[in-house]
């Protein structure tokens, strides 16, 4: 989220409702090794990328 703020791709107030929406939408597992935190974090950033551009998208009325 704050990549996305830096590249100027969403707005300051957005940061936290994506990391809400990103963190709402992850499975959490107990205890994971280095390959599972690595690709949780992978995921949460192409979630944020999605609902990046989804939001966008909706945002000048175009719908995916």
């Amino acid at each position: 989220a704050v990549s996305l703020f830096l590249d100027e791709r969403i707005g300051f107030g957005e940061i936290a409702p994506l990391i809400e929406y990103v963190m709402n939408s992850h499975q959490a597992l107990m205890q994971p090794n280095l390959d599972q935190i690595m690709e949780a974090d992978a995921w949460a950033r192409g979630a944020a990328q999605a609902y990046s551009e989804d939001d966008a998208a909706h945002a000048r009325g175009v719908s995916q």
